[in-house]
């Protein structure tokens, strides 16, 4: 059961924090798209995520601001991902996608390392489809929640990995920095494992 007080954050955080992950969220969906995604793709895929965090009761303080976004998304022609890094740049030195060395650009490395072991999917770990039993599987809003808007890592990374080619997945883990620990069998043909940095120092 909920508590009915709910947490309270500053404007500015909260705001900063949805131009973060929605940026983040077109991101992740580009660079593991099977295909080409055009501009007016890109700025649908912003759209529905601001959509999303309309109707939440976190942030209902900033849903003006919200919506102010989302109008000019509709009727700028396109220039809504532009606005959004306009903003991001003024909230943080750092603009999304994040530096180089920050513990999302070195676990994107990793992935794409993962990537000649096996097709590495970043959206049918969440749905009822049909599962490849050669196909490493994650949860887009998953990896997605496990950073924050610096681009550091928040929280264990779960992924789905072929059962057979596990041994090599701990391995190219291990030499990109990550330490990958079975949690579960998810099936006869996928592992589910934790993604996490090892302790420093």
């Amino acid at each position: 059961m909920m508590n009915n007080k709910q947490e309270t954050y500053p404007k500015d955080f909260l705001f900063a924090d949805v131009i973060a992950h929605t940026l983040l969220n077109l991101y992740m969906t580009v660079a593991y798209s099977k295909r080409y995604v055009p501009a007016h793709t890109r700025n649908d895929i912003l759209l529905r995520q601001l959509k999303g965090y309309c109707k939440s009761e976190k942030y209902k303080s900033i849903k003006t601001d919200i919506r102010r976004l989302i109008n000019f998304g509709r009727k700028s022609g396109l220039a809504l991902e532009h606005k959004m890094l306009e903003i991001q740049s003024m909230a943080t030195s750092q603009p999304v996608p994040v530096s180089e060395g920050s513990d999302l650009a070195r676990f994107q490395d990793c992935l794409e390392q993962l990537n000649h072991l096996c097709l590495v999917d970043v959206e049918a770990s969440n749905s009822s489809g049909e599962i490849s039993s050669d196909t490493l599987y994650l949860n887009r809003e998953e990896v997605i929640g496990a950073f924050d808007k610096q681009g550091n890592v928040l929280a264990p990374i779960k992924v789905y990995i072929p059962s057979e080619k596990w041994l090599k997945a701990v391995e190219v883990c291990e030499q990109n920095g990550w330490r990958l620990n079975q949690h579960s069998q998810h099936n006869h043909s996928h592992i589910v494992g934790k993604c996490t940095l090892p302790p420093s120092g």
